[in-house]
């Protein structure tokens, strides 16, 4: 629940970040649907790919294309690197809230290695999972292998000051807030 409450206040998916794949490995041939999404790739009914590709190479683009996920694998959309149309004077003038500087592998907002896989296989061998850290080892939404033991991280809250600032005449700079180093918030005495 804590995870669609980010959501709802603004919060988007740690896992979906431009620069996941320095922390990151995706694997989304581990996704639920996958060999359904392949034969589909194969037939492609909505021509999304030229005749001459092989399948590896269809099957890249339906894990990394929204709009092709959309149609052949949904279940890859929560895992595709969302793109910026936005205008490169745009992107900077809202750098900042974007995403923090440091990967916060514990953040409520990452999914779980095993999030989106078929009901029945080993969540536990990690061979079946989508999401790992660069070292192999799990992603746990919240920090917490049980989720009832996940618990927001100094970077979720730090990412929520930066989304709703409001201080009259003070920086996210000024607060600590602008780039968050991983380690506690810094308490910031504003005046107004």
């Amino acid at each position: 629940m804590m995870h669609e409450l980010g959501h709802a206040i603004g919060l988007q998916h740690e896992h979906q970040r431009q620069d996941r794949g320095q922390y990151l490995e995706f694997h989304c041939e581990n996704l639920d649907g996958y060999e359904q999404a392949k034969r589909k790739a194969a037939v492609d009914e909505r021509a999304y790919f030229e005749d001459d590709e092989d399948i590896e190479t269809r099957m890249s683009l339906v894990c990394n294309d929204d709009e092709i996920a959309f149609d052949y694998l949904p279940a890859a959309l929560p895992f595709i690197r969302q793109k910026d149309h936005r205008l490169e004077s745009e992107k900077a003038k809202f750098k900042y809230y974007v995403q923090l500087d440091s990967f916060d592998y514990d953040s409520i907002m990452i999914y779980s290695s095993h999030a989106n896989t078929p009901i029945d296989i080993d969540a536990t061998n990690p061979k079946t999972w989508v999401l790992k850290r660069k070292d192999g080892t799990a992603v746990w939404q919240g920090g917490s292998k049980r989720a009832a033991d996940a618990k927001i991280t100094e970077g979720d809250i730090a990412r929520v000051a930066q989304l709703y600032f409001k201080a009259r005449g003070a920086t996210l700079e000024a607060t600590g807030l602008g780039k968050w180093d991983g380690q506690r918030i810094r308490k910031a005495r504003l005046t107004n």
